[in-house]
């Protein structure tokens, strides 16, 4: 067939040759299947033999470990093993060295507004500012009527939070981690996320050779993405449960 699609006469002729010589009635069979179709391919059943042999054949698995390497680390990052685990090993050293370095400021739990840690020294440990510390601590010689109502807007403002905070939570992998002051469990939620993902899109695409292994290999990403998704749940719950804590 490909002789003769390539318009090789002399080599069409060898091979239908050779192929009469093997099994002349089936030569007969595939050829008048071939005069009803179009673009005719014999599909051949294959040598158990041939499949055991090819199953237990060493692979190399580079090509499988760069397909699902480059859609999370593209480019230099993801080139290869030494590079990605470099660039982590870099990252792991800038946050050691400048752990603890600086004082940032951050936002009163109660309405929001910048609390400087060299400034606000009293309330900075509760994590208010210095309104709120004086609204909830301090309360002699203030108005009870103000602090009634300020009391009021703060609490409304707190369950509107409280609602956005679940929803990036469930939405965001490791917003609810971060939120609940986990950077670590963040980290960790970000990439059983990541994992969960890459095996689901990779089940139909690198896996054991189709011919050894059938549906084997998309089974085994498929499994891999379930189990994942399953950490990424558990991971999303302790997020949600240290939001809550904190």
């Amino acid at each position: 067939q490909a002789w003769g699609v390539a318009l090789n006469v002399v080599e069409l002729d060898s091979a239908l040759a050779t192929a009469q010589q093997l099994d002349s009635e089936l030569v007969e069979d595939l050829s008048l299947i071939q005069e009803r179709a179009i673009h005719f391919v014999a599909d051949l059943a294959v040598e158990p033999s041939l499949l055991r042999a090819r199953a237990l054949a060493a692979s190399d698995g580079g090509p499988v470990a760069d397909a699902l390497r480059r859609p999370l680390a593209p480019g230099l990052l993801g080139a290869t093993p030494l590079a990605t685990g470099a660039a982590l090993v870099g990252a792991l050293a800038l946050g050691v060295a400048l752990h603890g370095r600086f004082r940032p400021s951050r936002g009163c739990q109660r309405c929001g507004s910048l609390v400087c840690p060299r400034c606000d020294h009293a309330s900075i440990r509760r994590g208010l500012c210095e309104t709120c510390n004086r609204l909830l601590y301090k309360t002699e010689g203030t108005d009870p009527a103000l602090r009634a109502a300020r009391a009021e807007q703060l609490a409304r403002r707190a369950s509107w939070v409280d609602r956005l905070s679940l929803a990036a939570s469930l939405a965001v992998p490791g917003a609810g981690a971060m939120l609940g002051g986990r950077p670590l469990l963040a980290f960790f939620t970000c990439v059983a996320a990541s994992a969960t993902v890459v095996s689901f899109a990779a089940r139909h695409g690198p896996a054991p050779d189709p011919l050894a292994a059938g549906a084997a290999g998309p089974a085994l990403f498929l499994a891999a993405s379930l189990a994942f998704a399953a950490l990424y749940g558990l991971l999303v719950v302790l997020g949600l449960s240290a939001r809550t804590a904190r």
